[in-house]
């Protein structure tokens, strides 16, 4: 996600022409819209059968068309820029939080003499 913005501004320059002579299909809200982690990007039905998509980079780029691969129909993505930032900001912390409690799960577990390896009991 880092580096997006000097993509965003080539990309907004190259499409402000093309983009503005073009209306949208539809207008659908960003939360109504599927997100596929493997290719951090957004999808809704096309009418042609195939997916309109819009990547993370582009929503944090302020873009609002989602393309489809397969005909010419745009798609309206409705949403807040600065909400969307903000929630993106909130899942980072959130997975760096997991991921301290996890180090200091395991730390504590070394400390207590337990490596996660099974354990031999002895017979009395």
């Amino acid at each position: 996600r880092a580096g997006g913005s000097g993509c965003c501004a080539r990309r907004r320059q190259s499409c402000s022409s093309l983009v503005a002579s073009m209306a949208a299909w539809d207008d659908v809200q960003l939360l109504d819209m599927a997100f596929d982690e493997g290719v951090d990007s957004y999808t809704y039905p096309c009418p042609c059968g195939d997916l309109f998509t819009i990547t993370v980079e582009d929503l944090l780029c302020a873009e609002d068309l989602a393309p489809c691969p397969s005909c010419s129909l745009l798609l309206r993505v409705v949403y807040d820029p600065e909400e969307f930032l903000a929630s993106l900001d909130e899942e980072i912390v959130e997975e760096e939080i997991v991921e301290v409690l996890n180090t200091d799960t395991m730390a504590q577990s070394v400390a207590e003499g337990d490596d996660g390896a099974p354990q031999a009991k002895s017979i009395d």
